[in-house]
């Protein structure tokens, strides 16, 4: 997508210029345009949240006093908002996969945690130093023969996308062979370690050394009862981006909670091929009307022309989604709990 240009920089507003702030947020579509200038990250936040009705987490250690100048037009609220704290280690998980109870799912609403790189890197260092370091190993660095996975964990849940690039290539080198292995199950340990939701660099660096490893172990974790572990691996699916995720993604579109069924859908209209897609038309067209919600919403959201075309022929055939209501998605939750 090309229609989306932030800028951040630190400090506070520029009181000598002129200030501008304009959100706009289409229910519907679950599309989002945005038009800043000086304006606070923290002010545009809380804009996009008040209009899309969407939960937003902050941790108080994170300052968002930084002035933002955007021109988003037209694109879906995750991705914008993923520009929008393209500077900071923010996660983006459907509100069922943080929320704790079910009597208020909307799968239609995002939650959006952000998390300083501060928090994550003091996080990982205290689990580092909670391990004892094996003799005559030196810490990772490039300079040493031997690489620390610890710390190579530790740069990739708190690295930017080249930085796990690097390490990749690094581990990619004849002789690395263990350290490679080392690192991987480090990474899928991560995977369901339970915090939500899975740090970016995670997924980037298994999609690019175990990605089927990856795919089986996040396969597994869509069996497990908390409906927020689910959920959280549904979306991660989603994010590595590989086919091998399709199949159990397609399973997941009956699961028991709203969250995992909308992360499913979500996910396999990110990772598209006919295959995907063909699961969510099909999925579509046997659900009830209010199940049909979230796989609408995925199509229309990330799904390719041809998708939304079938999906625009099924609704004039008379196959419509109908919008939850919040008692609804409530009820629903309590019955599939008291069924486990």
């Amino acid at each position: 997508m090309e229609n989306a240009t932030v800028t951040v920089e630190e400090g506070p507003s520029v009181e000598s210029q002129t200030s501008y702030l304009e959100v706009r947020y289409d229910r519907m579509t679950d599309l989002v345009s945005v038009r800043a200038r000086n304006a606070t990250l923290q002010t545009l936040l809380n804009k996009v949240a008040q209009r899309a009705n969407v939960g937003i987490d902050i941790r108080e250690e994170v300052a968002l006093g930084y002035r933002v100048s955007a021109s988003i037009g037209g694109v879906p609220l995750e991705y914008a908002l993923q520009k929008l704290l393209q500077e900071f280690n923010a996660a983006f998980v459907y509100s069922a996969t943080l929320s704790e109870t079910n009597d208020s799912t909307v799968p239609r609403l995002l939650r959006v945690v952000v998390l300083s790189k501060k928090a994550i890197q003091a996080r990982e260092s205290s689990e580092a130093r909670q391990q004892p370091t094996p003799e005559g190993k030196a810490n990772g660095s490039r300079e040493h023969p031997r690489l620390d996975p610890r710390e190579l964990l530790r740069r990739i849940v708190e690295g930017k996308r080249e930085d796990v690039k690097s390490i990749v290539d690094t581990l990619r080198e004849a002789g690395r062979d263990e350290e490679r292995e080392r690192l991987v199950e480090a990474l899928i340990q991560r995977l369901g370690d339970g915090f939500f939701p899975t740090p970016d660099g995670v997924i980037a660096a298994l999609r690019l050394l175990a990605p089927d490893r990856a795919a089986d172990a996040l396969a597994r974790l869509l069996q497990e009862a908390d409906p927020r572990v689910r959920a959280n691996a549904a979306a991660s699916l989603g994010r590595l981006q590989d086919q091998l995720a399709v199949e159990p993604l397609s399973l997941a579109l009956s699961a028991p909670d709203a969250g995992t069924r909308q992360a499913a859908a979500t996910s396999l209209a990110l990772i598209g091929g006919p295959q995907a897609m063909r699961a969510l038309i099909d999925a579509y067209i046997a659900a009830d009307s209010a199940m049909k919600y979230p796989i609408w919403l995925a199509i229309v959201s990330h799904g390719d022309a041809r998708s939304q075309s079938a999906l625009a022929r099924l609704i004039d055939a008379g196959h419509r989604p109908v919008e939850p209501t919040p008692d609804e998605m409530g009820a629903r939750s309590q019955a599939t709990a008291s069924g486990r």
